[in-house]
Order: C-alpha cells, then sequence, then structure tokens
C-alpha cells in the first residue's frame, strides 16, 4: 500500500511536468460502419476515431495510459490532461480542415473526458470557450464518458454534457452494460451512440448469455434513436454475428490499431 502510493505520487509530478512541456502524443483508432467490414470495404473512409493519449517519457518513449492514468485521477490531475488533448485535437482537425478538399465532412473524432472533468465547473466552462472560438463544425467533436463516471454525479453530467450539447457537440457512453441499472438512466443523458463494454463482445459467438446482452442494448439504443458500437471486435466471423444482432458500428483490432496522430 506505501509502496503504491508512493509511486502515484512520483507519477503525478512526472504527469505535471509532462503537462506543463506537453509531453504527450495523440493516437487515434479507428471506428468504422459494421457492414463496412462484413462486405469487406476496407477501402473506405472510417466512420469515426477515437482519439486516445499517450505519454512521452525523457527518452522519447511512449507511456502507455493504464501506466499514468490511475495516478492522475487520484491527485485530479485529469482535467488538465482532458483540456490539453481537446486543444491539441481541434488544432490537428483545424489542419484537416484547411487542407481537405471543398465541401468534404471530415470523420467524427471522439474525445475520452474523465469523471473529474465532467464534475469540474471551470472544465466544462473552458471546453465551452475552446469550441465556441474554434473554426470546426461542432458536430465534428464526440466526447467519450464512460457509464461509471456519468451515474457517479448524474445532474453534474448530464448538466455538463447538455452544455456541450447545444453547441452541436455530440457524445458517446462508453463501456454501457458494465453497470446493471445501464438502461434505467439512459434515456435522461444526452447521448448520440451506445459503446458496448467489450466484455461482451469477445466471445459472443460461443456464449448465448452474450447475446442476450448485446440483442437487449441495440434494441433499447434503437428504441432511443441511438447508434451502437462495439468494441473489441478482433475477428470478422465477431462483425458478422454482430451485424446480424443490429449493431451499427465496431472498434477493434480486426477493424485497425491505434496509429500515432502526427
Amino acid at each position: 500500500m506505501v509502496v503504491t502510493l508512493k509511486r502515484h505520487q512520483a507519477w503525478s509530478f512526472t504527469i505535471q511536468d509532462a503537462i506543463d512541456a506537453g509531453q504527450f502524443a495523440l493516437y487515434r483508432q479507428p471506428i468504422v460502419a459494421v457492414d463496412q467490414v462484413v462486405d469487406k470495404r476496407c477501402d473506405a473512409d472510417p466512420a469515426h476515431y477515437e482519439i486516445l493519449v499517450r505519454m512521452v517519457n525523457a527518452k522519447g518513449d511512449m507511456i502507455s495510459p493504464n501506466r499514468f492514468i490511475p495516478a492522475a485521477e487520484r491527485y485530479h490531475l485529469m482535467p488538465m490532461v482532458d483540456r490539453w488533448v481537446v486543444d491539441q485535437s481541434i488544432r490537428r482537425l483545424e489542419s484537416l480542415l484547411d487542407h481537405s478538399a471543398p465541401h468534404r465532412t471530415l470523420p467524427v473524432h471522439a474525445i475520452n473526458l474523465s469523471g473529474d472533468s465532467l464534475n469540474d465547473d471551470q472544465c466544462c466552462e473552458e471546453l465551452v470557450r475552446r469550441i465556441d472560438g474554434c473554426r470546426l463544425p461542432p458536430r465534428q467533436l464526440c466526447f467519450e464518458v464512460t457509464e461509471t463516471s456519468a451515474i457517479a454525479n448524474l445532474r453534474q453530467a448530464s448538466e455538463f454534457m447538455r452544455a456541450l450539447k447545444q453547441m452541436g457537440c455530440l457524445f458517446s457512453l462508453d463501456d454501457f452494460g458494465s453497470g446493471m441499472s445501464s438502461f434505467g438512466y439512459l434515456s435522461s443523458l444526452p447521448v448520440d451512440f451506445v459503446k458496448i463494454d467489450g466484455r461482451f463482445i469477445q466471445g459472443i459467438e460461443t456464449d448465448a448469455s452474450k447475446v442476450t446482452i448485446v440483442e437487449s442494448i441495440v434494441h433499447v439504443a434503437t428504441s432511443l434513436k441511438l447508434k451502437t458500437i462495439a468494441e473489441r471486435v478482433e475477428q470478422v466471423s465477431i462483425a458478422h454475428r454482430l451485424k446480424s444482432l443490429g449493431v451499427d458500428y465496431i472498434q477493434g483490432f480486426k477493424v485497425g490499431y491505434p496509429v500515432q496522430w502526427t
């Protein structure tokens, strides 16, 4: 316990220094329509990308999120990390907009927001100002929030989400199904996409209970006019199964690995 605490404290200083020096890198992982994979239209552009963040150490090595994010959460540094990711993502998307063909629509880019950011009024105000001042159509930005962070303070999270939603931004509810109360509050959150927890996707071909859960999620999402995204899709056969269940989009190593966004 003491060793873990000291390790987290050391990470907190490292993260703070990395924030000050901008020592982070962005990666993108594609999210595609399930038909695109099933019909083998691999040359089509992805419908969405999820933006992922990595830390860069002094040697230039990439540090995965599972090494630094727990410490960032413990010491409430995630709002600063999230603001950096949003700012850098907007800068790169504006550059893509400048160099794209006229009237071409850019793919939607999904940015993860932590529970600390959802509960931080100042963070919300800064994000609103940043988005309001950029040249990017707000619908090109989709903010991903996890199910657990959204329900931890449902009122605060809902107000935060509605503020950005009114500007035109999209929202995705990540890891959906991880809590058994999921369906009860889904209609109260202003989301556009439901990302089905990857635990229900892996092994779905041989596990009837997972099929039932995914069917239920798709049914509820469809009734609320929401689109579904399945995570951790690693075989074409799973993509075929998900299409038969009515899933709209898929994400995972079969679709594409995260690639650094330079």
